[in-house]
């Protein structure tokens, strides 16, 4: 993958949903600091890409309280 694409796609919530995924079907001595993306910046493991979607999570349900209050009044 060109280096441009690597960037574009560590960037990308969904790639810290997939490869855990991935990884977790794949082998099954798996654990938290399992190894299972290598970015453009650095390595990251299970534990950290599942904090990550937990972080983009709470982010994105923070930033979408204003359309569900007007939504639900």
């Amino acid at each position: 993958m060109p280096r441009w694409l690597q960037v574009v796609a560590s960037l990308n919530p969904l790639t810290y949903a997939i490869e855990p995924i991935r990884y977790v079907y794949l082998h099954p001595d798996w654990r938290l600091d399992s190894v299972v993306l290598e970015t453009p910046f650095t390595s990251v493991s299970l534990g950290v890409s599942l904090g990550l979607l937990v972080i983009f999570c709470a982010t994105a349900l923070i930033l979408i309280q204003p359309l569900l209050r007007r939504r639900m009044a």
